[in-house]
């Protein structure tokens, strides 16, 4: 039996005078025509679809009732196991689980372990975050000496929960490597690293005695002096963190003698371990390279670690210390924590209906045609519904969403909105800043409650997407200019920062831009959408670079098709929403190619299936949100 969703689409555009090929056509190919002109026939005979029931017996545990059953005790606590789930409801846990997965969309995680961070130290990071903005530019963070310590130990690293032997029983388990012996007290050694973009000092062993501020100046020190001074000559800047020897006197004394300039004591930002490359990327490459069957002594585990640290790749190092600021920006914009993605990160493929999915229409539970989306920190979704006119927000679990503006009609009163395309939340002022696209402006409206209407910020200008910088420069695109314009806000009159040389496929022009992303340095990303690809366009540049696609439209890897929604993560890496391809696709800093990473089948209403992808953002735990235009609904993607 057909999908019930694809049956009300069907029967609300045939009922509003849509002709069986119009319709096909916009589903995209994802229902035969015949198909649907056989159900247009059922709609004319008896006004509505009757399809045969599927053949079988019926549910008999799998039932509604059973269903919300689940759902409702799994919204008291979610950290519940299935078993426990089974012998409250009584039904079987095979059940219960086959409910959460194929039901409801949900799948265990393991808890990831980040730092806990108190308001007064994530109030450090941001200001840690804001001196960098002001104090550097992209080319001086370049220039930046990280360093480290590490503690390791003889028995190594290994992961219990991932690990496996593949044995006939736990004795043969156990004879090929199944077990891993921990001593009680491991012979440790810790080491010292310095990382920079133009690669790594040797590493410096610490396994003698104390290691207080005198090892440190008599040993640390004039390693990290002579290898800056080897990269760079006299200009950069070397980094340690907050630990009680880099803070005292004599060694902040020895820094600021010898050192052209150096991160003080007080401006390092404490708990921050992910803010150094050597921690969020270079140690566990490290750790990965050694050979750990050869080490059963400290003499041995020092040589697996100088030789492991030969094996550590240019690439890692320099992508580890060049996408540094990119999460200080991600890091200021999430309220001090910053969202990472991990760089072999994969998505569950079925996707969680977060809201609409109920068909197209203006009811709470429903949306039109959502063009754009915005989460906010508590995973908020904040649509720009389209074909409603209106703004509409989700909360985490609700059954309906909030209308925030608009929703009376088209029109263009300030409490009406046209074809709103694009939405997002400027929080210094609390308010929302909308691309009013059918009424050619860009509008503010306050999330205040009781606010009944908007204020305008821009006028004639046909904008679609919208994006806000660290400085609170807006950025907004026109396709019928074609052109990006940056504005600083309360000012009507912007500067050019993309296209603006007319119509084309030149590397100074753009043809029909839509979705924008803006990193720290003002560097803008732009969906060039008739020209099938992304464009980036740095501060100051007459002509953009293409990072992805750009060589006509299909569904090759090397290739986009009417790119949407974009952003970049910590990594540099490129996301980007293919509205002709029903799909998901990331594109690595400088690769020729993406990958799929969500939908790319045919147009369809499944679970792992999209239609018209538009708008794409994610949260700070790396969940990918799409508004599935042709869906009407938001699907939102779980990273495993």
């Amino acid at each position: 039996m057909k999908s019930k969703d694809l049956q009300k689409v069907v029967l609300s555009k045939y009922q509003k005078g849509d002709t069986p090929k119009q319709i096909y056509h916009d589903l995209n190919g994802g229902l035969g025509l015949r198909t649907i002109e056989r159900w247009c026939q059922m709609i004319r005979r008896s006004g509505t679809i009757t399809l045969s029931k599927p053949p079988g017996g019926p549910r008999l545990v799998r039932t509604r009732e059973n269903i919300q059953k689940v759902k409702n005790r799994l919204r008291r606590k979610k950290k519940v196991s299935a078993r426990k789930i089974s012998m409250e409801l009584d039904m079987s846990e095979r059940s219960v689980r086959r409910i959460m997965k194929n039901d409801l969309g949900l799948y265990p995680y393991k808890k990831v372990i980040e730092p806990l961070l108190s308001d007064d130290q994530k109030l450090k990071r941001k200001q840690f975050a804001n001196w960098v903005r002001t104090n550097f530019r992209k080319e001086d963070t370049l220039k930046i000496l990280f360093s480290d310590e590490k503690m390791f130990d003889i028995d190594g690293v290994y992961n219990t929960q991932n690990d496996r032997v593949w044995a006939v029983d736990r004795a043969d388990a156990d004879k090929n490597g199944g077990t891993q012996q921990k001593r009680k007290f491991p012979q440790k050694v810790m080491v010292w690293l310095g990382a920079c973009s133009k690669g790594l000092t040797p590493l410096v062993i610490l396994d003698e005695g104390t290691v207080d501020h005198t090892v440190y100046i008599e040993k640390v020190l004039p390693i990290a002096l002579k290898y800056g001074n080897q990269f760079f000559g006299s200009d950069w800047v070397f980094q340690q963190d907050g630990a009680k020897p880099h803070s005292h006197h004599l060694l902040q004394k020895w820094c600021r003698d010898n050192f052209p300039t150096f991160i003080e004591k007080d401006r390092w930002p404490p708990n921050s371990p992910d803010l150094n490359p050597l921690d969020y990327s270079i140690w566990d490459q490290l750790a990965n390279n050694i050979n750990w069957n050869k080490v059963y002594s400290k003499t041995t585990l020092i040589k697996e670690l100088k030789l492991s640290i030969k094996k550590i790749s240019e690439s890692v190092v320099f992508e580890g210390c060049a996408c540094w600021t990119n999460r200080l920006y991600r890091l200021y914009q999430n309220d001090g924590i910053i969202p990472n993605i991990p760089a072999n990160a994969n998505w569950v493929q079925n996707g969680v209906t977060v809201a609409g999915g109920h068909g197209q229409g203006s009811a709470a539970d429903q949306l039109s045609s959502p063009w754009d989306l915005f989460v906010d920190d508590d995973q908020t979704v904040v649509i720009a519904d389209q074909g409603n006119h209106r703004i509409i927000q989700w909360k985490m679990g609700d059954t309906n969403g909030q209308v925030v503006a608009g929703g009376k009609g088209a029109g263009s009163r300030l409490d009406q909105l046209n074809h709103p395309t694009d939405v997002l939340i400027d929080k210094e002022t609390d308010s929302l800043i909308i691309c009013d696209h059918g009424n050619q402006r860009v509008v503010r409206w306050s999330r205040r409650s009781g606010t009944t209407q908007g204020d305008i910020l821009l006028e004639y200008i046909s904008c679609v997407g919208l994006a806000m910088d660290d400085q609170r420069y807006l950025y907004v695109s026109d396709d019928d200019k074609y052109e990006v314009t940056r504005y600083q806000l309360g000012d009507k009159t912007g500067t050019l920062v993309a296209g603006g040389n007319g119509t084309g496929a030149g590397l100074n022009q753009l043809n029909k831009p839509t979705n924008l992303f803006v990193d720290r340095q003002q560097t803008v990303y732009v969906s060039d959408f008739n020209n099938h690809r992304v464009m980036k366009w740095t501060k100051g540049a007459k002509e953009g670079i293409v990072v992805a696609g750009g060589q006509g439209k299909w569904n090759a890897l090397t290739r986009l098709y009417w790119p949407n929604g974009l952003f970049i993560d910590t990594l540099g890496t490129l996301y980007v929403a293919e509205q002709g391809t029903h799909r998901v696709i990331r594109w690595p800093q400088g690769a020729k190619e993406g990958t799929v990473i969500v939908g790319g089948t045919d147009a369809g209403v499944g679970a792992n299936q999209l239609s018209c992808p538009h708008g794409l953002s994610s949260d700070r735990h790396g969940n990918l949100y799409v508004a599935d235009y042709s869906n009407y609904r938001v699907q939102r993607f779980s990273i495993e």
